[in-house]
């Protein structure tokens, strides 16, 4: 169980609007899926369990290590799980070994672990979501810990030894001989604009953008990109009246040491458009590129993912670790799934694309389909949170909390229940021990009319649709709801 309930930072009015437009100045991102973008109040979490969610997240590390040697190496142990291009995994020996090597030299993948605040014989209790090798949103997340008034290299902001901050901008020169590593992704200048920026700046220059995998071209000196043209004051790309943002078409960027932030949807896209591309062989050669210093490459995101749950689970519960319990049940392909409800999910879906609930009876005889994984459903713990008088009401009750916490937690009209996500986010290759930032999703429990008993999920995208679905918020008031994307001190 937690050490004691993480607490939602409650700020009134006027810190609401405050915070809200300190992000928006500094990140320059003020919509999303058609409404301004939704970032939540600031969440404590207890100093012990700021400890225990990293040292889970160490535990995981060292099982997929050793996994790792036992099959024989990166590239064995990606079999049927490495993304595609089209139908060629993109899974080479060579590439491979870049990271293998860095192992051995004592640096850490980045283990990006997902826990939700769950209910269990009626207590709070961790249950682990999702564990990922993936890059975290570690640069936006400094912004809002800035925007709500900490300061993101004080140790209350993280957990471990070493300042992540410290630990991404000395990856230039423990990696890359200090020279700049350029951050690729398939739209970096747009959907994930504050953090792309942000971490391109740290492993170049003041200067540096990230770019688009469709600007890569080559001429005899090897792979290169037109620079985007930045406003001198901001430091953010500029467009022109059409829209497009502008290259300095005299200058090449060379492309040496890459940093990629692409996974499978966003190697569906390259695939698709790379027949009407003039440059479509090389952007196809540029991804299966041994000679490239691949600091992350987009096999790396899936070392660790939905079909590595299993094992995970599995081993903890063999060497009784006292993180075991972080976990439920769940199965993988070709397994069969005991008696119980389950959600159902695709080993490559992100956000919660394609997920589904299955129920189990006790005669029933169902084996995991290829591609899925089936994990046990877990009921989340209501985190109450107080509303304003004039957004009260807002948030229902719902039926399904247990009554001694309907009487316990003294809820009310202005007391209302959200859904937490706990988030550790390590930047990559950590050296002695994981070091990260936490963040966190708080989303309300959103009653749609035609489904009494509807969690909505924490992704961002389902955070703000829940918010906006209320009649009663507008553009004027949404600044004092809690629920978000939020950014986590640590209790100490």
């Amino acid at each position: 169980m937690p050490k004691e309930l993480p607490v939602v930072i409650q700020l009134d009015r006027a810190q609401s609007i405050q915070y809200h437009r300190s992000l928006n100045n500094a990140m320059k991102r003020t919509d999303y899926a058609g409404h301004e973008h939704k970032y939540g109040h600031p969440v404590a979490l207890h100093k012990d369990d700021a400890r225990e969610l990293k040292e889970a997240a160490e535990a995981i590390h060292d099982i997929v290590v050793r996994g790792i040697e036992k099959s024989g190496g990166i590239t064995e142990w990606m079999t049927n799980r490495a993304p595609v291009i089209g139908s060629y995994p993109l899974n080479n020996f060579r590439i491979n070994g870049q990271l293998e090597d860095r192992l051995n030299q004592g640096f850490h993948m980045p283990v990006v672990y997902d826990v939700i605040l769950s209910l269990f014989n009626g207590k709070p209790i961790w249950r682990t979501v999702e564990v990922q090798s993936g890059v975290g949103y570690s640069t936006e997340h400094i912004e809002l810990l800035s925007a709500a008034g900490f300061e993101p290299s004080d140790t209350i902001c993280y957990e471990g030894s070493s300042n992540p901050l410290n630990v991404l901008s000395e990856l230039k020169n423990s990696l890359s001989g200090g020279d700049e590593i350029v951050v690729i992704d398939i739209d970096p200048l747009e959907e994930n604009l504050p953090d792309e920026v942000g971490m391109a700046k740290i492993l170049g220059s003041h200067e540096s953008l990230p770019i688009s995998i469709f600007d890569v071209e080559e001429d005899r000196q090897g792979y290169y990109a037109h620079p985007y043209v930045s406003d001198q004051k901001s430091g953010m790309p500029i467009k022109d009246e059409s829209g497009l943002y502008i290259k300095d078409s005299s200058k090449k960027l060379r492309l040496e040491h890459v940093l990629s932030r692409m996974v499978q949807s966003s190697l569906n896209e390259v695939f698709a458009r790379l027949p009407n591309l003039p440059n479509g062989k090389t952007l196809q050669k540029f991804l299966d590129d041994s000679n490239l210093d691949w600091i992350w490459h987009p096999t790396w995101q899936y070392i660790i993912d939905k079909s590595t749950m299993p094992l995970i689970w599995k081993v903890l519960a063999e060497e009784g670790s006292p993180y075991s319990h972080h976990f439920v049940p769940v199965f993988s392909a070709r397994e069969y799934v005991t008696p119980g409800t389950y959600v159902k999910k695709p080993t490559t879906g992100e956000s919660g694309v394609g997920q589904s609930i299955v129920r189990v009876g006790n005669y029933d005889n169902v084996m995991v389909e290829d591609g899925y994984t089936y994990q046990q459903q877990f009921i989340p713990y209501p985190l109450k949170v107080s509303l304003p008088d004039h957004l009260a009401g807002t948030f229902r009750i719902p039926r399904d909390i247990p009554l001694h916490l309907t009487t316990s937690l003294r809820w009310s009209d202005k007391t209302v229940p959200g859904t937490l996500e706990v988030r550790f986010m390590p930047p990559p290759y950590c050296r002695n021990e994981l070091s990260g930032w936490f963040m966190s999703r708080f989303a309300p429990r959103w009653l749609n009319p035609s489904i009494s008993r509807e969690f909505t999920k924490t992704n961002q995208a389902k955070i703000t649709s829940a918010i906006w679905q209320s009649p009663i918020v507008t553009n004027e008031n949404h600044y004092e709801y809690p629920f978000g994307w939020c950014p986590v001190i640590i209790k100490r």
